[in-house]
């Protein structure tokens, strides 16, 4: 959850790292904690997993509580220029602003401070780490939508099992600069634009060679 405007993003693992550490319990498990039905219970002390407490009061979820409910605070406090609020979370949290950054104001402000605390770019590299497949099991579904020749030829084989002795394959998905310079490279077979497998006039084999954009 973030915010791709502001280049901000938080994981359960985030929070789950810094509150294991205060209740003394195991990152994995804090993580459980921290979604889906549990409570605490901080007059008596308690995890639960109904939403009653000991003296019959309401309580929020954990995931409310520990993570929602800070996070809405300090940016409501940035965008307000609450600095006493602000001051305070930023003690707890660590952060220690600039003289030029304190004087931000506004989303200014809270996207300055949000950065520093639940950076996006960490968040997206988590989830990358975590639960994209690595290279060599995701080929294996992937190539067929990746190369338009028979699958089961010398170049589909070779790029469906990641073979680093396989045939050259380079596949140019965007256009950075009107023309690419290539040099001192062995043969190359070049798919045009409109190339199909039994279509052979629409590729080249060069040595060297100049790709000219093609829109």
């Amino acid at each position: 959850m973030g915010s791709a405007l502001f280049g901000w993003a938080f994981t359960i693992t985030h929070f789950a790292k810094v509150y294991s550490k205060k209740f003394g319990i195991e990152r994995s498990k804090m993580m459980e904690k921290l979604w889906g039905d549990n409570y605490f219970d901080q007059k008596a002390k308690k995890w639960k997993n109904h939403e009653e407490s000991d003296d019959g009061a309401k309580l929020k979820r954990a995931f409310v509580q520990f993570i929602m409910e800070p996070v809405i605070r300090l940016c409501r406090a940035s965008m307000n220029g609450e600095w006493e609020k602000i001051d305070k979370m930023l003690g707890n949290l660590e952060i220690t602003l600039k003289a030029d950054e304190k004087k931000l104001q506004g989303k200014h402000l809270m996207k300055n401070i949000f950065q520093k605390w639940i950076n996006a770019a960490e968040a997206l590299l988590e989830m990358i780490i975590l639960k994209l497949p690595s290279p060599v099991k995701a080929q294996n579904y992937r190539a067929a939508y990746l190369y338009e020749g028979d699958i089961n030829d010398a170049t589909g084989q070779s790029i469906k099992k990641c073979d680093k002795d396989g045939p050259l394959c380079i596949s140019f998905q965007r256009w950075s600069q009107p023309t690419i310079k290539v040099d001192s490279m062995p043969s190359v077979e070049f798919l045009l634009v409109l190339y199909l497998p039994d279509k052979k006039s629409e590729s080249k084999v060069q040595n060297t060679f100049q790709v000219k954009k093609m829109t």
